[in-house]
């Protein structure tokens, strides 16, 4: 059984678009309003020919025009009537090309302010989405979704604007066709739905091939992605054939994707064509049989003619929106996963962190897992004193760090910052009091001054040397070709790895931060680049309070405390003699990594 036109699918589109429009939607109104006017002047020229036919094969029939037509033409001086007939034909067509220029100029100016706009908001929902949410999507999904669906979102716009802009012209042709003969345009209907049932027939398939080629963008960025940060590692094992197959694999089902997309659309001009030539040649049969007038008929099938491509638009850009709709919908289903996972702001503010931060029976959980990453935390890290937290592989460092860092919030007990909750800080205040130094150093594709400032706002060459210094790279980094304005590469790929952590230092160094965090900062590097990053801490521990998570034991030797962490539950803490000379787990750590 044939299936009639369901538009609901469209109208959430369209619903969803005007959303991300905002404070755009009045522009989109102003472009309704000049569409209907364009179209009117169309309409009122294509009318003219009426008159203008029976002008040049005699006298005007004036009982077959419109009062305000009738009043115009009785109006026109004899001898100027075909003149001045010509000269109004003329002006409609102007006045109808200028506001459809202005119309378009409009709009262009709508579809890329909406279109910029909707990849800044779509990156700022990134930004602020949780690490949860983001470790959560596949690989390559949300850059899919930033660098390719987002522009079919605003693709999607421009077929709206197309479908309004065919729709009010098409509106107003069948108001002129039913003032010409309305009976006979009645004849139009049937037509109209034949042409409807026939192309949903053709095109029931766009609204799934549009989900289809979202997931295989998806797919092919994710391969892509991948194979670019592991080329190394692809090269070391050989296996670029295995991954040459797999990327072609990926992109012949975006190329098959939007192959059958392209050759639905392509089905929609024969069709149609087949279909309204059909039609026409039924009108013009039965406008002759009726008696109608050469000029009547003349004039009805110019209407026609003009309104062909206007329902063929329709139709086509209909197609075109069921197509782009799953890019519109992709991006608003991750902007509202990402928003659900944004952590909120408190509104105390902190200018200073002064005493201590304290873990009160801290308990985490991640969503979805049925083991608790830590268990009844009980931890204080006092101002201006190290405190390094060890343990094996999945004791739950990295979750307590998350937590100091405010990535996500304890599923049981409480976190307090010189007695004020966490959760109750505003986040900026918070971000503005600590940094952060990890293992895996980001380093931007830019000099080595411009890496350094990042870590501060507004920050001066001063600032810049100054943290340089007491991370123990001023000395490298005076010796690099360009000294302070050597390009790094990407990913600070054109430095080595002890040169990159102690830019990585210097970086977090320059905030001047009241809690400084080394998150295995310094596990891959070799005992020299280790031995000047201890340094710089011992230089800087007297400033700041140092919060250090480290598998390599002997890195933490100089912590005031050490606090030792088992399957997420606090089994030791002390000194780093003391907690020897216990022969707890501690010793027993030390012992197997000394071990030989």
């Amino acid at each position: 059984m044939v299936r009639l036109p369901d538009f609901s699918y469209e109208r959430s589109i369209v619903s969803l678009l005007l959303r991300m429009l905002g404070g755009k939607r009045l522009t989109l109104v102003l472009v309704v309003v000049l569409g209907l006017l364009a179209s009117a002047f169309e309409g009122v020229g294509l009318y003219l020919f009426l008159p203008l036919l029976d002008a040049l094969d005699g006298p005007v029939d004036l009982s077959q025009l419109p009062g305000w037509l009738r009043a115009a033409v009785q109006a026109i001086p004899e001898g100027w009537l075909v003149p001045a007939l010509v000269g109004l034909v003329l002006l409609s067509v102007i006045a109808k090309n200028a506001i459809g220029y202005l119309n378009a100029a409009v709009f262009t100016s709508l579809d890329t302010a909406a279109a910029h706009t909707m990849r800044r908001e779509f990156y700022r929902s990134v930004l602020r989405a949780s690490f949860g949410f983001l470790n959560g999507e596949p690989s390559g999904r949300i850059a899919n979704a930033l660098f390719s669906e987002t522009w079919r979102a605003a693709s999607a716009l421009g077929v709206v604007y197309a479908l309004i802009t065919d729709a009010t012209a098409a509106v107003i042709l069948i108001a002129v066709l039913a003032y010409i003969s309305w009976s006979t345009t009645l004849l139009v209907i049937p037509f109209v739905g034949l042409i409807l049932v026939v192309l949903q027939l053709l095109t029931r398939q766009a609204k799934d091939l549009g989900r289809s080629a979202t997931e295989a963008n998806a797919a092919l960025t994710k391969r892509g992605w991948e194979g670019l940060a592991g080329l190394k590692t692809i090269r070391l094992f050989g296996r670029e054939s295995y991954e040459l197959d797999r990327f072609a694999a990926a992109s012949d089902t975006v190329r098959r994707c939007f192959r059958r997309m392209n050759l639905i659309s392509l089905t929609i001009q024969p069709a149609f064509e087949v279909l309204i030539a059909f039609a026409v040649c039924t009108w013009i049969i039965v406008l002759h049989q009726t008696g109608t007038g050469l000029s009547t008929l003349a004039v009805f099938l110019l209407v026609l003619y003009r309104l062909q491509p206007k329902v063929r638009g329709i139709m086509s850009a209909r197609i075109a929106l069921l197509e782009h709709g799953s890019a519109v919908l992709e991006i608003d289903r991750l902007q509202r996963a990402s928003a659900v996972s944004h952590i909120a702001s408190g509104t105390t503010p902190i200018p200073r962190f002064r005493r201590e931060i304290r873990f009160d029976k801290v308990g985490y959980s991640y969503p979805g897992s049925d083991t608790a990453s830590l268990h009844e935390v009980d931890l204080t890290i006092r101002h201006n004193a190290t405190t390094a937290v060890v343990g094996r592989s999945g004791a739950g460092k990295s979750t307590l760090l998350s937590l100091v860092c405010r990535h996500m919030d304890p599923t049981s007990g409480s976190i307090t910052v010189d007695g004020i909750p966490l959760d109750e800080l505003r986040l900026d205040d918070w971000y503005e009091r600590i940094a952060v130094v990890t293992q895996e150093v980001h380093l931007f594709a830019a000099t080595v001054r411009d890496n350094i400032a990042y870590g501060l706002v507004g920050a001066t060459d001063a600032d810049v040397v100054e943290a340089a210094r007491l991370a123990n790279a001023d000395e490298f980094i005076r010796a690099l070709p360009r000294g302070y304005d050597t390009e790094v590469g990407d990913r600070g790929i054109l430095l080595s790895g002890g040169q990159r952590q102690r830019l990585a230092f210097a970086r977090a160094i320059i905030r001047k931060p009241d809690l400084l965090i080394l998150d295995e900062a310094t596990n891959a590097l070799d005992s020299y680049a280790e031995s000047l990053i201890q340094d710089a801490l011992r230089t800087i521990g007297s400033k700041a309070t140092i919060l250090i998570v480290a598998h390599r034991l002997s890195t933490v030797r100089d912590a005031d405390e050490i606090v030792v962490l088992d399957a997420g539950r606090v089994v030791e803490r002390g000194p780093y003699d003391q907690l020897i000379r216990r022969r707890g787990a501690f010793a027993e750590m030390m012992a197997l990594q000394t071990k030989g």
